[in-house]
């Protein structure tokens, strides 16, 4: 098990030990002092979360990260300082609840993440140290779920300039690599007989199509206002991969109004609303 209690508490006798001898891997993996992990697992967990690393020769050498947790004198925080590299290494699928608050993220936990946390003191009530790190895992949470989203952007946008380049025989410009204030992603033309102008916004999910849902903006919105011929490309990058191709006309259907001084700048609209407009890859 890579997230429980037991490698938690061998991981930090095992750097303990590695830190104040000279030891091979082979040694430690016939080593039988550990007996709430075993010794192949504890190995891993280390070598993979960069406490330690081993030579040439096979010798075992605690990294700056392995040394700090063996320097921490509280006993909590040690236990943190291990958990937060486990979620880092390991970004399990509950960590992405992480964003969401404390209360969001335990329900998703298994039980022995969960003695994990209650063992560190991360679920006991909030104090200045739970709430430093509770923040600094979200913000971590946030960040790697922003990196997700773009790496999904930049395929569907990759996989709609290979669509256009296949409808119409030539290369569109992927315009949102040069600026992303455009309020379109890719311009492509017409057909492959008719040079005009064919702004296209892209949106890309790894959700099921029922599931996935997309964001726009005022700003695309008042880009598509102006244009003459304004699509959004939708793609599931997924197996199997899908494209809904969706006239701008549709999607104001299903866009907010304003009202007294209020004005949307970004509203969510599901996939499953343009089922209809599915494109034959």
């Amino acid at each position: 098990m890579t997230f429980s209690v037991g490698i938690l508490y061998s991981a930090q006798e095992f750097l303990r030990f590695a830190d104040s001898v000279t030891l091979t891997v082979e040694q430690f993996a016939q080593d039988d002092r550990f007996v709430l992990s075993n010794p192949v697992d504890i190995l891993r967990v280390a070598q993979e979360c960069n406490w330690i690393r081993a030579t040439i020769e096979g010798t075992i050498v605690v990294g700056d990260r392995g040394r700090a947790i063996v320097e921490v004198t509280d006993p909590a925080q040690k236990l943190r300082s291990q958990i937060e590299d486990l979620i880092s290494t390991y970004q399990p699928p509950w960590s992405a609840k992480m964003r969401h608050g404390r209360a969001e993220t335990l329900p998703a936990m298994p039980l022995d993440v969960q003695q994990c946390f209650r063992e560190s003191g991360l679920m006991d009530p909030w104090s200045p140290d739970v709430v430093k790190w509770w923040d600094s895992a979200a913000q971590m949470s946030r960040l790697r779920w922003s990196e997700k989203l773009s790496r999904t952007g930049r395929q569907a946008e990759q996989l709609t300039c290979e669509y256009e380049n296949n409808r119409t025989q030539r290369q569109p410009q992927w315009i949102c690599l040069d600026s992303n204030f455009e309020g379109y992603d890719v311009l492509s033309q017409l057909s492959e007989s008719d040079s005009g102008e064919l702004l296209i916004e892209v949106k890309g999910s790894e959700r099921r199509p029922k599931e996935a849902d997309f964001a726009f903006t005022r700003n695309e919105y008042r880009t598509a206002q102006k244009s003459v011929n304004y699509v959004i490309h939708l793609w599931f990058v997924g197996e199997p991969r899908l494209l809904y191709v969706v006239p701008f006309q549709e999607l104001s259907k299903h866009l907010p109004s304003d009202a007294g001084d209020g004005s949307w700048e970004i509203t969510r609209i599901p996939f499953s609303s343009f089922g209809s407009f599915r494109a034959e890859l």
